[in-house]
């Protein structure tokens, strides 16, 4: 047997050998209680395994990887994602991949760390079908997250630049808008108070405020009976506010008799 790394005791790693040879020949054993505390040295760094490993026969390379991890199953070792379990089955994957798979599928079968062999998060499965199934699963919502991610951000994207181009539609609309507005407002007050009067009275629309009461000052003559009604029209209109100027337009507003 090789020289093992100084960082792990030669009884150590004998201990765990022997241990698991017995369970591949499926002999009787003793967990040895000494081992109890070398629960640090199962998480030793990857590279201190690796030269542990290095020189390892098939079988004892074997033996170590299933001594480990009855005894960190034994001992309630806290190795997680960095156990010495998952180093040495690297390490052997790498030295002998065609005995890998039957060393993963006991690991998979006998650990309680659902790390163990490869490192990621197995769940419950307890062979390398299960496990690949998993894998294919995980992959294929990762897969869709991904696409689902895409299509959330291209469809925000794509909304936020609908919004700008709305944004920027409505405000040339209002510009458009206030633009027509002041040359219509800029017509009406060079025309007699007659004209200006009846165009308001006609317009059915726009509402009453997009006009200022000041066209109508000075008021119109109601001697005409048109200009009459279309002064008693615009008083209609005016009399359903409750505020602005309109409302005080029709406080000064005056006629012969305007709700007739």
């Amino acid at each position: 047997m090789p020289d093992s790394s100084p960082h792990i005791p030669s009884s150590v790693l004998i201990t765990l050998i022997q241990l698991g040879s017995a369970v591949s020949e499926n002999k009787a054993y003793e967990i040895p209680e000494d081992l109890r505390d070398e629960d640090a040295l199962y998480r030793h760094h990857w590279k201190i395994w690796d030269a542990v490993t290095e020189n390892l026969s098939e079988e004892d390379h074997t033996s170590l990887a299933k001594g480990l991890v009855i005894a960190e199953n034994h001992f309630g070792w806290s190795g997680g994602s960095v156990a010495a379990g998952i180093w040495v089955y690297r390490s052997f994957s790498s030295r002998f991949p065609a005995s890998a798979d039957e060393l993963a599928n006991w690991m998979l079968k006998q650990s309680n760390n659902p790390y163990i062999p490869f490192g990621t998060n197995r769940s419950t499965c307890n062979s390398l079908a299960e496990y690949h199934e998993l894998r294919r699963l995980d992959s294929i919502r990762r897969d869709d997250s991904k696409k689902s991610a895409e299509l959330a951000n291209d469809k925000a994207r794509a909304a936020e630049a609908v919004k700008r181009r709305l944004g920027e539609y409505r405000q040339a609309i209002s510009q458009a808008e206030s633009a027509a507005r002041q040359a219509v407002l800029k017509e009406l007050s060079s025309l007699p108070p007659e004209d200006r009067i009846a165009h308001i009275a006609l317009d059915d629309t726009n509402p009453l405020e997009f006009y200022p009461p000041e066209l109508l000052d000075p008021p119109p003559s109601l001697s005409d009976p048109f200009v009459n009604w279309a002064f008693k029209a615009v008083y209609e209109k005016a009399s359903t506010r409750h505020s602005g100027p309109w409302r005080r337009w029709i406080r000064t507003a005056s006629s012969d008799n305007p709700k007739s």
